[in-house]
């Protein structure tokens, strides 16, 4: 610092006044002095590494940030563009040894929660018949909530598409929450050959045997009831049972538990919306009951499949809950 001034000084007295060349000293040795105080109470090499660090760190936050909207971005459009018209084939075997053997080897198509109107669009419709006709089933089951658009029009819209259902064994279907206008909606499936099961039960017959299928009304706007079907489910040795919303299981009594060999159901598309398959935050049915194959009670036969469904609600995104046609295989076991 010294040999700093001298050299400065040696060069302000070659073209300074003598009284300049004393105030711009005293200026120079304020400053040394005041750099002298200031280096006893500041690190200037830490306070430098500290900006570097927090210009760093600010690099990487944003650089997160940007890379954190990326990502969502992709996920979104993943939700929104992708999944929901990804729709799985998911295939089950239900092997028991009430099944007559003239059924070994039946093969049922289950499709539910198509959702037409608000989420829904006529091509993944029209995408759903012809995945559901290449199975080659021997039977069609629907599950309800079929259109959300109350319009006559839309729901006979709805079942044009529907009507290209085909199966030796038939179609039949049940009503859903979501199907507000059920006269126009049972209307529309007697138009295009699909037959109602509400609170019903039909025979299906194949090369001189019988197995039971019953329908019954949601339990959240309709009013189920087994009375009108009890009678058929002790005479039958295999019993078939629609219901929308799974939660049906846990109405039925210890009897039926034992008569009732599988329920086909829908309503909770598999949590729609879930943290990678793990978990559903938004959940209408009990967590049991929220997709795949259930066996709720210990000690009795009846199993229970929960369908993800077709079409969406509220929102028309999926996450890690894809659309599914459920495919089911009868098998005897002997």
């Amino acid at each position: 610092m010294n040999n700093f001034f001298s050299q400065l000084s040696i060069a302000q007295n070659q073209t300074e006044s003598p009284e300049l060349q004393e105030s711009t000293k005293f200026k120079f040795l304020k400053s040394s002095k005041f750099s002298n105080f200031a280096e006893l109470f500041f690190d200037f090499k830490f306070l430098g590494q500290c900006w570097y660090d927090m210009k760093f760190n600010r690099r990487v936050l944003l650089s997160t940030i940007a890379g954190g909207g990326l990502l969502g971005g992709a996920l979104f459009n993943y939700a929104f563009f992708i999944e929901p018209y990804w729709i799985q084939v998911k295939k089950y075997t239900i092997a028991s040894v009430n099944l007559p053997a003239a059924f070994d080897g039946m093969r049922i198509a289950f499709v539910s929660d198509t959702h037409y109107g608000s989420c829904c669009a006529y091509d993944l419709l029209e995408q759903t018949v012809q995945l559901v006709q290449e199975q080659s089933p021997d039977l069609i089951l629907l599950g309800g909530d079929y259109c959300d658009n109350e319009d006559v029009e839309a729901i006979r819209r709805c079942f044009s598409v529907f009507k290209h259902f085909s199966a030796p064994l038939g179609v039949y279907g049940v009503l859903g929450n979501h199907d507000s206008e059920r006269a126009k909606t049972l209307a529309a499936m007697r138009e295009v050959k699909i037959r109602p099961m509400v609170n019903r039960s039909y025979w299906l017959m194949r090369n001189g045997s019988r197995i039971l299928l019953g329908g019954l009304d949601d339990c959240w706007v309709g009013k189920p009831s087994f009375v009108p079907m009890q009678r058929k489910i002790n005479d039958s040795h295999f019993t078939i049972i629609v219901s929308h919303n799974p939660d049906i299981a846990d109405s039925l009594t210890k009897e039926q538990r034992n008569e009732i060999d599988l329920i086909l159901s829908g309503h909770s598309h598999g949590g729609q919306l879930t943290f990678f398959g793990l978990y559903a935050p938004i959940r209408v049915v009990q967590k049991k009951f929220i997709t795949g194959l259930v066996k709720p009670f210990k000690n009795s036969k009846v199993r229970v499949i929960i369908s993800n469904g077709i079409g969406t609600s509220c929102v028309p995104l999926r996450f890690f809950a894809p659309p599914q046609l459920v495919v089911v295989t009868l098998k005897k076991i002997t």
